[in-house]
């Protein structure tokens, strides 16, 4: 019996040694602000930074410095950079050797871009302080978890790195500092096998995919047309549709909500790339998951958010707040033939109040989900215009 025991444990030791606990480098609470993973940095001490991880871009990126913020960058160019939308290029100022400290990880000569020409404000549309991005380059010497569960991103070293169980290992390709993997797409009686997807955190949506190539896949038939969102170079607009199935690796996403952007906005990426579309962190923040930019490849579990419905604006909305003065709420955009477009709201009218609540008492993430959940009684709103104060009811049922 003894001998039995003993044989037990020296198993028990030998694979203790044959597996290593992975070396944790750093750990970094993060929250979400709607779909954003939203991480406190400070840039070569500055004060702290409110900044989006963002793995569909590179480098880390400051879009605003409110009046309360001190931010000093070692001298750098004037750079020209390009993203998605039809406008021209932007200008950004690009400072080298940069310290970077999130939480207890210290990131050395790290470059920073400041755009020069401000075009997106993510604290007027989220309501709260956001500077910018981090890119996807803070991500490539480390294993990284992130882990939606429990709002923490946990780096660790290459080399005593082990996959832990229960995670499903899904093969990835690296270009330009971006992830890259395979999904399948099902509608009806339409399957698209081994779409390339970048892997974006910075997107708030679920998935897009493009329509430009002959092998496309099929824009379905009942789908509505409205925002999706703001590119470096300008709005992105296209279709809002529902499809049976995204797939990612075993696991089947049901009924997930695709866009489809126009083919203005993304002909650029598109024509020079094999990419197929975009997953966003509507998807990604459904699993737990490893980021292995080595290897490459992704490992994901599915969490409690796995079989939460998908959502998207069904107000047709677009809100903006005069941050930080937290009481104005105006009408920034309002989608062509959405429910507000028919009721006659317009862009420039003041909210004051949603579903009899005033909106000094609500959070920006608040009323999004207000407009973003489907209901058969109306949505009441109480808006300004001019010297006029108009009641609204919004038929608030879902057109896709």
């Amino acid at each position: 019996m003894k001998r039995a025991v003993y044989i037990v444990l020296l198993l028990i030791l030998i694979s203790l040694q044959a597996f290593p606990k992975p070396k944790r480098v750093a750990t970094i609470p993060f929250r979400l602000v709607g779909s954003s993973i939203v991480i406190e940095t400070t840039i070569n001490e500055s004060s702290p930074l409110n900044l989006i991880l963002d793995t569909g871009v590179k480098n880390t990126m400051i879009t605003e410095i409110l009046p309360e913020d001190s931010v000093d960058l070692p001298t750098g160019d004037i750079v020209q950079i390009r993203g998605l939308g039809v406008e021209d290029s932007i200008r950004a100022y690009q400072s080298r050797k940069n310290r970077l400290k999130m939480g207890n990880l210290k990131l050395q000569n790290q470059d920073v871009l400041v755009l020069l020409d401000q075009i997106i404000n993510f604290s007027s549309i989220t309501g709260e302080k956001i500077n910018g991005i981090l890119g996807s380059d803070i991500l490539k010497e480390y294993v990284v978890e992130i882990n939606y569960t429990r709002q923490k991103i946990i780096f660790y070293s290459h080399n005593s790195f082990t996959v832990p169980g229960k995670y499903a290992r899904i093969p990835a390709i690296v270009a330009g500092s971006k992830m890259f993997i395979n999904a399948n797409v099902t509608s009806k009686n339409t399957t698209s096998e081994n779409l390339v997807m970048l892997l974006d955190t910075g997107a708030e949506i679920g998935a897009w995919l493009q329509t430009i190539r002959d092998d496309a896949f099929a824009l379905p038939e009942k789908r509505i047309h409205g925002y999706i969102g703001e590119g470096l170079n300008g709005e992105i607009h296209g279709y809002y549709a529902i499809v049976d199935t995204l797939t990612i690796g075993p696991y089947h996403l049901r009924r997930p909500i695709i866009t489809f952007p126009d083919s203005m906005y993304i002909a650029d990426f598109i024509v020079r790339s094999s990419r197929d579309g975009t997953l966003g962190n509507q998807v990604m923040k459904r699993f737990d998951s490893f980021i292995d930019f080595k290897t490459p490849a992704l490992y994901l579990k599915p969490n409690r958010m796995f079989a939460e419905k998908f959502s998207f604006n069904i107000a047709g909305i677009e809100m903006v707040q005069n941050y930080p003065f937290v009481f104005e709420i105006l009408v920034n955009k309002v989608w062509k033939n959405s429910t507000a477009d028919l009721k006659g709201i317009k862009k420039g009218d003041l909210i004051l109040e949603v579903d009899k609540q005033p909106v000094f008492s609500l959070k920006m993430g608040e009323i999004r989900k207000i407009f973003e959940t489907p209901r058969k009684r109306p949505l009441h709103l109480v808006i300004q215009r001019d010297a006029d104060v108009m009641d609204f009811y919004l038929d608030m049922r879902s057109p896709i």
